[in-house]
């Protein structure tokens, strides 16, 4: 998902702007929203580290920015965005769920330019996406509803296939 930078503040509700409490207001965004995520963030994070040191490891060299123009949460392999209400609203196991998710993009570098080469942006992730949640699955993190996944694309496949 591609960020907006004039939408992007370092993610802790204590680097407040006027403008960007204007726009968390309009979308709907409380404190409470924007206090959630961040926790949740800090916990999943932790717990990665605890308890899934590979993923724990990467967690930790990633910046963490709140986007209110994403949808979700995405990755660049420096910064993981994401949209405080999406985050709030979901568990912490979720929570993990996601970074583990966005962390294997980095690890798989789907991030990468020279990877994607002139492939369309939207496809790659859909393609990226299936990879990283067969891995995700067999690793027995908490499941959630509706994200892609199908048993064929197995082990064997990369995102360029």
């Amino acid at each position: 998902m591609e960020s907006n930078s004039e939408n992007c503040v370092q993610g802790s509700i204590f680097n407040s702007h006027p403008e960007w409490d204007d726009e968390c207001y309009e979308q709907g965004i409380t404190s409470e929203d924007r206090e959630i995520s961040s926790k949740h963030l800090v916990k999943a994070r932790t717990q990665l580290v605890l308890d899934r040191p590979f993923f724990g490891r990467l967690a930790t060299k990633l910046k963490y920015q709140e986007d209110l123009a994403a949808n979700s949460c995405w990755v660049n392999g420096e910064i993981f965005g994401y949209n405080p209400k999406f985050l709030s609203e979901k568990t912490l196991g979720q929570v993990k769920t996601i970074l583990a998710h966005e962390l294997l993009h980095c690890a798989l570098k789907h991030h990468c330019a020279y990877r994607r080469g002139a492939r369309d942006g939207h496809w790659w992730n859909k393609a990226g996406d299936y990879v990283v949640n067969y891995i995700l699955k067999r690793s027995d993190f908490e499941w959630i509803d509706g994200i892609l996944y199908d048993e064929k694309y197995d082990q064997n496949y990369s995102i360029e296939q």
